[in-house]
């Protein structure tokens, strides 16, 4: 799983790593024009459009499930019950990628940016094998080029 996959960067990578069938989940419609050219390199994704709240989580799911620079998306009235429903799509086993924003990234004051803090993230992984738990502070560009200070926590963990 690659949610909230964007330009579906990471798609060849996963590919690479032995997947045979990559789901990809992304609000924005154009990702699904980006899906098609994948398809059509022999990478096998299927692109479903859902917002973060609305994407129909099954249990047991995923045997990888990667949230690279989308967590922090969810809107914070949604993200408890989100995060609660990609860790219940994670097979036993499996393990779960993600990034999520600390209380001093730039972006922190943005009502619709989840942030989180190193404790309330040790707390969410707790009964899960924690392989990475990486914490940034620093000065890089946004997708669009800009400047900005990013707090970043990256989170590495098998169920």
């Amino acid at each position: 799983m690659d949610f909230g996959c964007g330009a579906m960067n990471d798609i060849g990578v996963i590919a690479e790593a032995g997947f045979k069938q990559i789901d990809a989940v992304d609000s924005e419609p154009s990702v699904s024009d980006i899906a098609y050219e994948k398809v059509r390199a022999g990478i096998p994704v299927t692109f479903t459009k859902s917002s973060f709240k609305t994407f129909p989580f099954e249990a047991d799911t995923y045997d990888f499930f990667n949230a690279q620079n989308s967590i922090p998306f969810i809107k914070p009235e949604d993200f408890h019950v989100v995060m609660r429903r990609i860790k219940n799509s994670i097979k036993q086993d499996g393990v779960f990628v993600g990034t999520f924003f600390g209380p001093e990234d730039e972006w922190s004051q943005e009502p619709s940016i989840t942030i989180n803090t190193r404790a309330a993230l040790e707390k969410m992984f707790k009964n899960w094998t924690v392989i990475k738990f990486h914490e940034e502070k620093a000065m890089h560009p946004t997708a669009s080029g800009k400047e900005k200070h990013w707090h970043v926590f990256t989170v590495i963990a098998s169920r």
